[in-house]
């Protein structure tokens, strides 16, 4: 507060903890008589967070956008793994694919040649098939033939002509028999070469059907290899470029979280309390009193200090003074009677005493009071300076 001229107001701190404290105003004697109004002002430090709604939804920004950016890296990095093993298989399936292709003309040509081989053969054995059918016939007819000239020359021994038949029938037996014996001969050997060929032609067929398969299994692999390393590349791209997004928005978040939080942190400021309104009057002064303490005012604990009290009218007042010693707040164990200087008298003695309790140490706020009637009742104060020791 800033008070009237000539009166006093002690300025002090309500210390952490505390909550009340007692302040003095001392009215010099040359102070205007008047009512007054003073408003008492008092400032601390508080402490004051700035949009703390804000740093935290910046710090919750922050989370997510760190959790996106490591999930988002973590694709990333899957996609370049998988973007390299459909490159190895692409690369895999290539080699498989060029080495099927290779090994079709050896094996066409292996096919074609023992195609080729196989049909004379087959011609072979089917001429010899037919020889030995066709032989066999006639060495049947002939037997035959020399059997009924047998029979019919048993019937007539002496003919001449059933001999000569008979002769001419053994003798087309013996010619049939060697003919049928030849290709007889040759059927085992022409048999198994039928044999042989056809089946180096299966074998030769079936290599190039396996090889077939695999240039057609090796091409539908390389081609659903290509695909897959398509989607690979266009997956590693697209992971690569929300990848870099995510990181962006993370160096953003970031950044917003700083500055929220600096922006939020804790800052002392003066604040400001006012109190209600405190109305003094100011009446002219009865007098005005002296004070002499004994020993400058030491005082022992369990002893007595005599203190000098004079009284100077004025303002016409001639009446006597009541002394008294009032204790402020937080003073205990000293004391005073009561003492009256009389209407004739200026001075008297008001003696303090302080018990082995009392507070120790320079009171502060202590006064000698001076109370009288006055244009009603009025009191004087005047400090004195005591100091407690044990």
């Amino acid at each position: 507060m800033t008070p009237p001229q000539n009166v006093q107001v002690e300025n002090k701190p309500i210390n952490k903890g505390v909550s009340e404290q007692l302040y003095r105003l001392f009215v010099q004697n040359n102070a205007a008589p008047g009512t007054y109004t003073l408003f008492v002002q008092s400032n601390s430090q508080v402490q004051y967070i700035r949009h703390p709604e804000a740093a935290a939804a910046a710090a919750k920004e922050k989370e997510a956008a760190d959790k996106a950016a490591a999930e988002a890296a973590e694709a990333a990095k899957k996609a370049v793994e998988a973007k390299a093993a459909a490159d190895k298989k692409a690369t895999d399936t290539a080699a498989e694919a060029k080495k099927a292709a290779e090994a079709k003309p050896a094996a066409d040509k292996l096919a074609a040649d023992t195609a080729a081989a196989d049909k004379p053969a087959a011609e072979e054995k089917a001429k010899i098939d037919k020889a030995v059918a066709d032989t066999a016939a006639a060495a049947k007819a002939a037997v035959d033939a020399a059997a009924k000239a047998q029979e019919e020359l048993d019937k007539d021994a002496n003919n001449e002509a059933l001999k000569k038949a008979k002769a001419d029938a053994d003798a087309l037996l013996v010619k049939t028999a060697l003919e049928a014996k030849k290709p007889a001969d040759a059927k085992p050997a022409v048999d198994k070469k039928a044999a042989e060929t056809a089946e180096a032609a299966k074998k030769a067929a079936d290599a190039k059907a396996v090889v077939d398969k695999a240039i057609a299994d090796t091409e539908a692999a390389a081609k659903k290899v290509a695909d897959d390393k398509v989607a690979a590349d266009k997956a590693m791209a697209d992971t690569e470029q929300s990848s870099k997004a995510a990181a962006a928005a993370k160096a953003a978040a970031d950044k917003k979280a700083t500055d929220t939080a600096n922006v939020a942190k804790p800052q002392n400021i003066n604040a400001f309390f006012p109190a209600a309104a405190i109305t003094i009057t100011v009446k002219p002064a009865p007098g005005t009193l002296a004070v002499a303490a004994a020993n400058n005012g030491a005082l022992k604990r369990g002893a007595s200090l005599d203190v000098k009290v004079t009284v100077n009218r004025t303002n016409g007042f001639t009446g006597p003074v009541n002394l008294s010693l009032p204790l402020p707040p937080g003073v205990t164990g000293v004391a005073a009677d009561p003492v009256t200087i009389p209407a004739d008298k200026n001075e008297a003695t008001l003696v303090v005493k302080a018990t082995g309790e009392a507070t120790m140490g320079q009171l502060a706020n202590m006064v000698v009071r001076g109370s009288m009637e006055f244009d009603g009742q009025a009191a004087v104060d005047q400090p004195i300076a005591i100091n407690v020791s044990q």
